[in-house]
């Protein structure tokens, strides 16, 4: 979303003419679902459809379901 916005905001002059830019990503994930680049490349193609049907200038990304993500969590060191 930072990406998106700072291109967003950025303006280009050229030949006294402002051109802006705008970008839609899709973003997959490599997860039990999505084993190799491949099957994320296609994910990941899939949303950025959905992100320029959603009006452009948009970033959908796959988000893992719920009960699918571990979070470990490293124990603190006493100083």
């Amino acid at each position: 979303e930072k990406l998106r916005e700072k291109i967003a905001n950025t303006v280009i002059v050229h030949d006294n003419h402002d051109i802006r830019v705008t970008l839609s990503f899709g973003l997959g994930v490599f997860d039990e679902n999505n084993p190799d680049i491949d099957s994320c490349l296609k994910q990941a193609d899939q949303y950025l459809y959905l992100a320029k049907k959603e009006g452009r200038n948009n970033v959908v990304p796959c988000l893992p379901r719920p009960g699918k993500v571990t979070i470990k969590k490293t124990p603190r060191r006493r100083s």
